[in-house]
């Protein structure tokens, strides 16, 4: 393997940095799904990864004890601030990617990023989690 990474074999090159994706764990499963492409020719990586949809950010800002009454009230989280935290969780996660790749890929078979890159939102799956697509272009 490593002597097929260092020639810069298209499926050597994939496959190691689809081990490298899988095997970074955040504590719990944010990334449920992840596809790996490697181009010879650019030495661009795509890397497809299924993110976090605003789901992932509590409704529920804040509790607070009612002593008085012996109770336990909540304060809602606004929608757009759960959009904005949603929002940050997705560029973190893309720069952790990026660092993850960057800091794995010892044989230098990976161009760095020159061009504009872009998240966009696919149709929602069957169990109602979307898919975001972070894609490039020259």
């Amino acid at each position: 393997m490593q002597a097929r990474l260092a020639r810069g074999d298209a499926d050597a090159v994939t496959e190691f940095f689809s081990n490298v994706l899988q095997s970074d764990r955040y504590g719990y499963e944010i990334i449920t799904a992840c596809r790996v492409a490697y181009s010879v020719d650019s030495r661009q990586l795509v890397v497809e990864a299924e993110l976090p949809d605003v789901d992932v950010v509590p409704e529920t800002k804040a509790y607070k004890f009612v002593k008085t009454r012996g109770e336990t009230t909540s304060t809602p989280r606004p929608a757009a601030e759960r959009k904005r935290i949603c929002a940050s969780l997705v560029a973190q996660l893309a720069l952790r990617t990026l660092h993850d790749v960057f800091t794995a890929d010892a044989d230098a078979n990976v161009e760095p990023p020159s061009s504009t890159r872009t998240f966009r939102r696919s149709t929602p799956r069957p169990d109602g989690r979307s898919i975001r697509a972070w894609s490039q272009s020259e």
